[in-house]
This record gives structure tokens, sequence and C-alpha cells, in this order.
């Protein structure tokens, strides 16, 4: 199917999240459809990524994940895997069908079993919570970055991220439906099981290893001196010498990370119309982030050497959607049939601050601001929420401008652990419309700034005050439009 034809069976299901046809072209650009090409999806987690990270430091799980890359990157290639694309510590794998897949990942075992043979130290010894996997048409993967989208993908991610644990493979329901009869997975035991409403299969069983182990030399020095330090676990002097050096490239930043419920958008109308809103509000956010010195590293993940820049850019970015998705509310009634009227469907964001250790040319960025912005902004934020950490906020609470936000102390679970945070927001929107220029200038300055700003703020009440009342009534008129077109 091509993507016009794609656009058009999805523009025929739900007008409302019809995309145009220059949307199809920026599309088009940026992203391979695989159309209704069947392919199986392979989504691998390692466990126990933030304790362990906090326990014996990013350089360690630097050189782990590293080594897990290297163990298995070449098993997938071996079992026909078509494109491959890493995430931290996951992998995320396409493959032709179901049955490479599985393949693949009973291969995985037995290398990461040789691997752990080899090492004493059980810090040294590379865990994966599992192997999720689930086959389905309608993936899109993004050209320049490598990622890939799609209700497939929503579920193989489900599976393998939040679902399978003690290094085993659980299958969806279409992969299971490929391979339930092969004869070469006959000796294997299928075990029906259910999270929530998703019904999966546990494969268990011993299949003969017979994939060739292989390494090359990675072309990164500072990679290779990392990978080097899990092979010198036992020499404390080396160990000692890598970590010195290595430690050269940590940097202490803030980072913030947002999540947007799109596998929601994309179930009611279709995941091309999803990648157009989610192009949307990246675009929104990084005009926010950048204006205030954010630097990109992924679409929803930026990272800033001022943290308060970072939590005002944050709260500025949640107003930027704000504003967005009420101009869509008001699309309603005068253009329903268009993209224009689907609002962003903004969760929130985590922000964390503390070391990152960064090697430049690779996609190493990664650090305890990483794991816990990803659990805060991801896992955790709700209602437009911006979660920033305990630790940062007893950094920055003492600066002047911070006394211009309001926080809310919050405990919340993620991952079977306990994260305290402050849910954060401007005391007034004139301080929302001005906080750039107050954290641009000096902290001498800030005082008289402040000043000027206490004597704006009644004018700005007043004017938020009427504007509040204008989409009261706004609110309104669209309730009374939604509930005449019902009827």
């Amino acid at each position: 199917m091509s993507i016009s034809d794609a656009g058009a069976t999805a523009a025929a299901g739900e007008a409302a999240g019809a995309v145009p046809s220059s949307s199809h072209r920026e599309l088009s650009e940026k992203y391979l459809h695989y159309g209704e090409q069947s392919v199986a999806i392979l989504i691998s987690d390692m466990e126990g990524f933030t304790q362990t990270t906090r326990r014996l430091g990013i350089v360690h799980f630097a050189s782990m994940i590293l080594r897990m890359r290297a163990t298995l990157r070449p098993v997938w290639q071996e079992y026909g895997a078509i494109h491959i694309f890493t995430e931290a510590d996951n992998f995320w794998v396409i493959f032709p069908s179901a049955a490479a897949a599985v393949r693949a990942a009973l291969q995985a075992q037995h290398a990461l079993a040789d691997y752990n043979a080899t090492v004493q130290n059980p810090d040294f010894q590379i865990r994966l919570s599992g192997y999720g996997i689930e086959k389905g048409v309608g993936v899109w993967q993004d050209k320049h970055e490598g990622k890939f989208y799609g209700p497939v993908v929503d579920h193989a991610f489900h599976l393998g991220e939040d679902v399978v644990d003690g290094g085993g493979i659980i299958v969806g329901e279409k992969a299971y439906e490929e391979i339930k009869s092969l004869e070469e997975f006959s000796h294997l035991k299928f075990e029906e099981a259910q999270d929530d409403d998703v019904v999966f299969w546990k494969v268990s069983g011993e299949q003969e290893k017979v994939y060739k182990r292989s390494e090359t030399p990675h072309p990164n020095v500072r990679v290779e001196q990392l990978l080097s330090r899990t092979s010198n676990h036992s020499d404390a002097d080396k160990l000692a010498a890598i970590d010195a050096e290595v430690k050269q490239d940590l940097k202490k930043y803030a980072a913030v990370m947002y999540g947007c419920d799109w596998p929601s958008v994309a179930e009611k109308y279709s995941t091309e119309t999803m990648l157009v809103l989610r192009e949307r509000c990246a675009e929104l956010v990084k005009a926010q982030m950048t204006k205030l010195g954010g630097i990109r590293v992924e679409p929803n993940f930026y990272i800033f050497e001022d943290p308060v820049n970072c939590v005002i850019a944050s709260m500025n970015s949640r107003e930027a959607i704000k504003a967005y998705n009420r101009n869509a509310i008001a699309q309603y009634g005068r253009a329903s049939s268009e993209l224009s009227t689907l609002q962003i469907p903004f969760n929130g964001a985590g922000i964390h601050y503390g070391d990152m250790l960064f090697v430049e040319g690779t996609d190493v960025h990664w650090g305890d601001p990483v794991n816990t912005a990803s659990k805060l902004g991801e896992d955790l934020a709700r209602d437009m929420q911006i979660l920033v950490s305990a630790q940062l906020w007893d950094h920055i609470r003492e600066a002047p401008t911070v006394s211009q936000f309001t926080a809310e102390k919050r405990t919340l679970t993620a991952s079977k652990a306990d994260l305290t945070c402050y849910s954060v927001a401007f005391r007034s929107q004139s301080l929302q419309n001005s906080s750039s220029k107050v954290n641009l200038v000096s902290d001498s300055d800030n005082t008289d700034v402040l000043k000027r700003l206490g004597a704006m703020e009644e004018r700005f009440e007043r004017l938020e005050k009427t504007q509040g009342e204008i989409l009261d009534r706004l609110a309104a008129l669209t309730a009374a439009l939604i509930s005449e077109k019902s009827q």
C-alpha cells in the first residue's frame, strides 16, 4: 500500500483525523512506510538500569550496555534482521517473520549465557528482562533517526519493556499464530498468559545452539575503552585507569523528557495521523527549549546547562501545547474534517539534574538524569504535569526566579521504586509570558526585573480574566456544537 493509499483508508475511517496531502509529502520524505508488508518486531530490555546506574555509576552501566550490544547485534544480523535500532538499554529490531524473531531470541539467550559464563563478578554479567515479539503491518520507520512506529511496535514494546521478565521470551497473538504449528518449534512449550487486556504466550524450552560468536572492533576509541572495561573486570588497576579517563566526558546537565499518549491517537485515527501530530508537537517544544539554551538529544529529550532555564522552558512548552490545543478546540464546527481539530495528547515532562556521559559521534548520552527524567516524564506525568526531581528542586529552590513558581510535593512509584518529586507551575500567566526574559539576565538583575514584573502583574491578571471568560464561552459553544452533531 502506498502512503497515499494508506492515507485514503485512514481518512475514510476517521474523517476528523484525515491527513492533508502536504503532510503526506512530509511523511514520505522522513519515514519509510512498510505498508501491508507483514514484519515481526522484537524489543529487548536490560534489567535494573536505574538501580545499577545509581549503585555503580553510569560509566559501569554504559560499558555493560555497549557489551550487550556487541554481543547481540551479530545474532540479530545472522537471523535476518531488516533493521536494528538501539535506545539506551533497549534493542528494537525488525525481522521478516515471527519465526525469524523467535529463532534470534533463542540464540540471543545462548549468546548471553555463554558470555556470562566467562564472567565471575555478577556486576559484570549481562541480564535482560527478556524479549517481546509481535507481528503485524503498518510499520513506519524514521529514515534519519531509525526509530519505528505503529500499533504492532507499541504492542511489542509493551511486551518487551513492561511484561517479560527473567530473560524470557514472550510473543503476541499474531506472532503465536505464525509459529505455533512450525515443526522447528514443536519441542518448545507455549504457555498462554494475560497482562490486563493483553494476551501473550511465554516461550520456553531448549533450542540447539547454532549462533556464531563474532565481534568487530568499534571505530570509536571511547567506546572501545568502555568495552575493554568489561574485558578487564577482574583487574582493579586497569578498571581504575579506564574509569579515570572516561570520566573526563562526564558533565552536569539538567535533562528533560516529555511524554505523550501517541498510541491512543494511532489507535483512534492512524499511525500516519499520529506521526503528523507528533511532528507538530516536536516543533512547538523545540521552539521553547532552544530559545533558553536547550540542546536537542532526541525528539522528546533535551539537556540544559542551566537547570532553571530547563524548568522554565518545560513550562513554556506546556503553555505552547495548551495554546495549540485551545486552537484545535476552536476549529470544531469550522473544519471538522481537518487534522487541525486534533489535540496534542501531552502527558507532561520530567526533569532531573546530575552527571551525564557523552561520547561524541555515538548515541551514548546516558546517566541518572536521563533515567529519572524518563520515568517522571514518560511513565508518571499525567494531565500536563511538569515533574521536577527532589534533588533538582533542592538545587534550584533558592534561585530568585524560582520564587515565582509553585511546587507541589509528590511521591510516585515507578519500576517498584518510590520517587519524590515536585509538580511545578508559574504562579501567574504573566510570569509565563515574561519568564525567559527573567532568567536570561544575571542573578544580580533578577530582583529589579521581578519588581517590574510585579508592577505589570495586575494588568496581566485583568487580561487573563477576560481571556478566561472568552475561553469559557468558547468551550460552551463547542460543547453545544458537538452535542448538536451527535444528535
